[in-house]
């Protein structure tokens, strides 16, 4: 928004651009958000199409599906139903049709404007549009991470790399996520000849996609010259931990050893 806002004052003397070709170049402006500010906004031909939108338009012509080719005609009927005309209030009244009456579920169908022509409500296809799409099963993984407190006021991050999920940020240093669970080895810690001992921490953290279950070792030390396995890893003062990016997983764990309050 910052970047946005930079752009906006030095390239458009402050005047929000008009037009969808120059929104959509903005940073963080979509292709929905570019057309909903077009049409409402500024009352431009533009078509804009959110979830409210689309079930409006897949009910009136029952269209079925949850495919690519689905979103493909919902589209070209947005495109030629769009009027040239009056584009900010008949976006707005699409969407609020949408939001009110043609609800995901116990539509107001008694109440809608547009029952009589309505090819869902006709058939009695209405609560069958659109098809849900069904949830991908969770892939179920496992790790260990391991926990180092110097002094009882630091722990060892790890800076995650490469460009999957939750690179960046900073994390307790773990194992690879595995589907087997994992045996402990001193050899995947940070500290091979450090003790290490398991807390009674074992959490379940849920992504979009995967169900990672984390059991925590720690090891307390009292030498913070003490030589790593690896490179990138780091002395974190708990008191200025805020000032890191750090992964909601190691701060659920951080919190669950009353380290830090979330």
């Amino acid at each position: 928004m910052l970047k946005t806002v930079k752009i906006i004052d030095e390239d458009y003397n402050g005047k929000i651009p008009k037009d969808k070709i120059n929104l959509i170049k903005l940073p963080g402006i979509g292709e929905y958000a570019s057309a909903a500010i077009s049409s409402i906004a500024f009352n431009k031909k533009a078509v804009a199409i959110d979830g409210n939108v689309k079930r409006v338009i897949a009910r009136y012509y029952e269209i079925r599906g949850n495919d690519k080719s689905f979103e493909k005609k919902i589209s070209e009927i947005a495109e030629r139903i769009c009027p040239n005309s009056k584009n900010r209030s008949y976006t707005q009244a699409v969407m609020e049709l949408g939001a009110i009456i043609c609800k995901p579920k116990n539509s107001d169908c008694h109440n809608c404007c547009l029952k009589s022509k309505c090819s869902a409500h006709k058939k009695n296809t209405v609560d069958l549009i659109p098809t849900i799409k069904s949830k991908p099963l969770k892939q179920k993984l496992n790790c260990i991470s391991f926990l180092t407190i110097y002094n009882n006021s630091k722990i060892l991050l790890k800076k995650r790399t490469g460009k999957k999920i939750l690179a960046n940020q900073w994390e307790i240093p773990s194992t690879n996520w595995k589907v087997k669970p994992l045996k402990f080895s001193k050899k995947s810690t940070p500290i091979p000849n450090a003790k290490w001992k398991k807390t009674n921490v074992e959490f379940k953290h849920s992504f979009s996609h995967i169900d990672l279950k984390n059991t925590v070792y720690k090891s307390n030390i009292n030498n913070s010259q003490i030589q790593f396995n690896e490179d990138d890893l780091k002395w974190v003062d708990l008191k200025k931990l805020n000032k890191y990016t750090v992964t909601t997983m190691s701060k659920k764990a951080l919190n669950l050893l009353n380290l830090i309050q979330i």
